[in-house]
């Protein structure tokens, strides 16, 4: 999830090569209500916040975060993300989604997943920095005999 919101930010708007119609984005918006994108986008922006600072200087000025932190466009983010449910699911794909999350087993997931978000984003940063560590030794020539 976490590559999926940050894939939406960083790319053009899928509305630019989408022509969605009112009641896909309807439906898609009531997905991204139900769902709790909203708290996953903040929990995934908050975890990249946290591996952002541990990767620059511990002298890094605080107002850096504070103005990286503000000029992320959440509202675009979300927007994007409705017009990915819009693009990728059908109607009956959503309505499903929609029954779902309206659920008790449904908004009990909602309710979870930024939870999981966060696991999987410290899971990830962790997999890839052992990755990197490896990489980076086997890339070291070897001693000379």
């Amino acid at each position: 999830m976490i590559f999926i919101l940050a894939a939406l930010y960083f790319s053009p708007s899928y509305a630019a090569f989408n022509n969605l119609t009112p009641e896909k984005l309807a439906l898609a918006q009531q997905i991204v209500t139900l769902d709790n994108s909203r708290k996953m986008l903040q929990a995934t922006i908050k975890s990249v916040m946290e591996q952002t600072r541990s990767k620059l200087p511990p002298d890094t000025p605080e107002t850096f975060f504070s103005n990286l932190e503000q000029n992320i466009d959440q509202e675009k983010m979300l927007n994007d993300l409705v017009q990915a449910y819009g693009s990728i699911y059908s109607e009956q794909d959503m309505k499903a989604l929609i029954a779902f999350y309206q659920s008790a087993e449904g908004q009990q997931v909602a309710t979870k997943f930024p939870d999981i978000v966060i696991k999987l984003a410290e899971l990830s940063s962790n997999v890839f920095s052992e990755a990197l560590h490896k990489t980076l030794q086997q890339s070291q020539p070897s001693p000379a005999p």
